[in-house]
This record gives structure tokens, sequence and C-alpha cells, in this order.
């Protein structure tokens, strides 16, 4: 198997229906705790982002959307 290519056809999504709105300062809490995070293999660069739903594409009908 070729696992690069798995990658990019990799999606994964959940939807947490009825957990509340987030405020903020909830999404200033979520990225000051995801700078806090080291990685297993450090030689491995990744990015992790929180953003409004309706600036990617998928359309679950929440309100943001993490992307790595």
């Amino acid at each position: 198997m070729d696992y690069y290519k798995q990658i990019f056809k990799r999606k994964s999504f959940h939807i947490f229906k009825g957990t509340g709105i987030l405020t903020d300062t909830d999404i200033q809490k979520c990225e000051e705790f995801i700078r806090t995070i080291k990685p297993l293999i450090s030689e491995i660069k990744t990015e992790i982002c929180i953003v409004p739903e309706n600036e990617t594409t998928c359309k679950r009908g929440g309100q943001y959307c993490i992307l790595q």
C-alpha cells in the first residue's frame, strides 16, 4: 500500500451536536493548548488550525473545523 497517497485521501470528521457555541475565549484557549503539544516524532512537521467551517469544504453544520 502506498501510504503517501493515502494521506491525501484520508478524511475524518466528527459531529458534536448540542454542545453549545464556542466563544472567542474558547477558541483562544484551544489554540494556546495546541501550541503546547509536542510531536511524537519531531521530524514529522504538522500544523493544526482552527478555522470557521464556512472557510472550508466541510459542510456538516458545525461552527469550526480543526485542520491538520
